[in-house]
């Protein structure tokens, strides 16, 4: 496979994997990649795809559009009272149905390296105020949770989510900012399980504010004394996997 290598450099793995694939059966491959092969193998299964294609339309075409129209109608979240619903039209709307389809494909992530000297050393200058007047110390998570939190006041946007009710799109514009804190425990096993409480209506308070309630969630995670209501109506929400040694991460 050197031609494949020298075509597609670091994605020639994945190509590779694709052509095993089409050694097995042309068909599990899309068209393009059929055609791509067929043509560099020469004289290799080109004859024979034509003749399985049909055969494989007319048999899997009119199965296709149930499955999806059964699966848009379960797919509603439940909306908080006080959110508004902003329904999706035109050519939104046909935006949502290329994301719904969309949550198959592989999607790339994007990784920005920022200096942090600055931070750190007002991090510090922080801390010494608030360890002298007994509050509690302040992280690098809080300190960009809090950034994120200003952040959605310039792009209210990025705090709304989606819902679908009988194939129509929505828009769910919530009331408050309600920050989800990512939390890795141990149990008694050994094991460990990470769960995302949140933080209600961050949005209006004040950084000591902010800084208690993380406090308080994080007490009651530790204490096996979160409930049902810590875990709803989230609308956005940040994790810290720096605390394990990982620098990069992408969130399932």
């Amino acid at each position: 496979m050197k031609s494949l290598e020298a075509a597609f450099g670091p994605n020639s793995a994945l190509v590779e994997e694709l052509y095993n694939q089409y050694l097995e059966d042309p068909d599990l491959v899309p068209d393009h990649w059929r055609s791509y092969f067929d043509e560099i193998n020469g004289d290799a299964p080109a004859e024979t795809a034509p003749k399985k294609k049909p055969v494989q339309k007319q048999k899997e075409q009119p199965k296709s559009p149930p499955p999806q129209k059964a699966k848009k109608g379960k797919e509603k979240v439940s909306v908080p009272e006080s959110a508004e619903l902003q329904k999706i039209k035109g050519v939104a709307a046909k935006i949502v149905d290329n994301m719904d389809d969309s949550v198959e494909v592989p999607t790339a992530t994007s990784l920005r390296v920022l200096p942090m000297k600055m931070l750190t050393e007002d991090r510090a200058i922080v801390n010494r105020h608030l360890l002298q007047n007994s509050e509690p110390k302040a992280s690098f998570t809080h300190f960009i949770a809090w950034a994120v939190i200003q952040a959605l006041k310039e792009f209210p946007s990025i705090n709304s989510y989606y819902t679908n009710d009988d194939g129509d799109h929505y828009r769910v514009v919530p009331g408050q900012v309600n920050l989800g804190i990512a939390i890795d425990l141990e149990g008694k096993d050994g094991k460990r399980n990470l769960v995302v409480p949140n933080i209600k209506g961050v949005d209006k308070m004040n950084f000591k504010e902010f800084l208690y309630a993380y406090a308080e969630l994080i007490d009651k995670a530790r204490n096996g004394k979160l409930e049902l209501k810590d875990f709803q109506e989230t609308t956005i929400s940040v994790t810290n996997p720096g605390t394990i040694g990982t620098i990069s991460s992408v969130p399932a």
